[in-house]
């Protein structure tokens, strides 16, 4: 009984400590001109979307969200442009929230009379 505690407690923690393959700064900053999408694919694993733009031409779209435990602060967008699988461009779109978000709740402009 003993040893099955602390095996299901291992698992446990181990399992909240590994995280799938996903885009981070540090990771485009890392991607070469010229890399395959299947290393790219291997790093940080599947995009969020791919966007068809010609025979042979995708951009693919990966999405890093950055949260405060108890909502999103804000996320950092990725774009690989693919030419016949190989990178050809990079570009990098930084979104953040409103901040009325954060203080209330659904419109900032709206005067709740108590």
């Amino acid at each position: 009984m003993k040893a099955l505690l602390i095996t299901l407690t291992g698992m446990m923690l181990f399992g909240c400590m590994t995280r799938s393959a996903m885009m981070t700064h540090e990771h485009f900053n890392d991607i070469p001109i010229g890399m395959s999408i299947a290393k790219v694919e291997a790093i940080s694993g599947k995009p969020y979307a791919i966007h068809t733009k010609g025979p042979g031409q995708a951009e693919y779209e990966y999405i890093e969200k950055i949260d405060l435990g108890s909502g999103l602060i804000y996320e950092n967008h990725y774009y690989l442009m693919i030419v016949d699988e190989v990178v050809t461009k990079k570009r990098y779109e930084y979104e953040t929230l409103p901040s009325y978000d954060f203080l209330y709740s659904d419109d900032p402009n709206v005067f709740n009379n108590y």
